[in-house]
């Protein structure tokens, strides 16, 4: 006998959480869209603070995720994705974020599960200089990308959602979920 209409039974007692309203998907996309709508000549946004952590999927079923790290998360839809994927979640609070995949931003919610969020800076690409040598934010910070990292980097374009991790060693591209090192040049 199948599950009642609008329900899915999920393993070891996971149960469905109401999915995330528009509202709260306008709040996580506010400082990007604030970020990237700046005249070029107004003086540069503040980066968002953030706090996120970028894992690899241990485990899906349509909506749900288990991630490498133990924690399990619920999709606000349906989306496809491979067992070992990246994935990266800039929270919103304790219990919702967005999870940033395969280059889409989607609406999350924490189901059960412990998890160490880091702290960072959520920016977007404002220009990237010689394929990938230099990226200019458009907080105005420019970074110089090793050459290792050059590869990744040079794909990265323009208007790109990037967190700066708080060692700012780093530089998470959300749409591909690539980290690479990174050395701030200012």
């Amino acid at each position: 006998m199948g599950s009642p209409r609008g329900f899915r039974c999920y393993p070891a007692g996971v149960t469905r959480i109401r999915r995330a309203g528009l509202a709260s998907l306008f709040a996580l996309a506010a400082p990007l869209a604030a970020a990237s709508s700046e005249a070029p000549d107004a003086e540069a946004p503040e980066p968002a603070q953030v706090s996120y952590f970028r894992q690899a999927i241990a485990e899906t079923d349509d909506q749900l995720l288990r991630l490498y790290g133990g924690s399990w998360w619920m999709l606000s839809r349906p989306k496809l994705a491979s067992l070992a994927d990246v994935i990266v979640i800039v929270l919103a609070d304790e219990r919702r974020g967005s999870a940033y995949m395969d280059g889409e931003q989607i609406p999350i919610e924490h189901v059960r599960g412990d998890f160490e969020a880091e702290k960072g800076r959520l920016s977007t690409i404002s220009t990237s200089v010689g394929t990938g040598a230099v990226i200019e934010l458009a907080d105005g910070s420019r970074w110089s990308i090793p050459r290792y990292d050059q590869a990744r980097s040079g794909s990265w374009s323009r208007d790109d959602p990037v967190l700066v991790t708080e060692s700012q060693h780093y530089l998470i591209n959300l749409r591909s979920a690539e980290k690479i090192w990174a050395t701030r040049q200012d």
